[in-house]
């Protein structure tokens, strides 16, 4: 082993996500990870400054859903534009999103089947 520790393997390698005062802005591989789901559900653990994004289904009740993909999976980006969760972005982040996109760093939780962005 040499002096570096490479991933090269870009699938598994972390794709940060874009989040601004409009929207949050979804590339192919968070879709992908998502499993091109057609509702997902945002939550937020405060303490760890994440925020969780799952594929939404019909057991999850009450909880909020979001329109993600549409039945064609051609897309190559998605954007939703929640102002309700950006509003808790900012407060975990302790200061207002900009028009600008700002990039977060994302992780695949497999095990858990879910999207975490680290809002730090």
């Amino acid at each position: 082993m040499g002096k570096y520790n490479i991933n090269y393997d870009v699938e598994d390698a972390s794709i940060p996500i874009s989040i601004s005062k409009s929207g949050i802005a979804f590339k192919k591989n968070h879709i992908s990870q998502l499993s091109n789901a057609l509702n997902i559900k945002v939550g937020f653990d405060k303490n760890a400054k994440i925020m969780a994004i799952s594929e939404a289904t019909e057991e999850d009740g009450s909880i909020k859903q979001y329109k993600f993909c549409s039945a064609d999976n051609e897309i190559n980006w998605i954007r939703i534009c929640p102002k309700p969760i950006i509003a808790e972005i900012e407060r975990i982040i302790n200061r207002e999103l900009g028009a600008n996109s700002e990039s977060f760093v994302t992780e695949y939780d497999s095990d858990e089947k879910m999207l975490i962005v680290k809002l730090v």
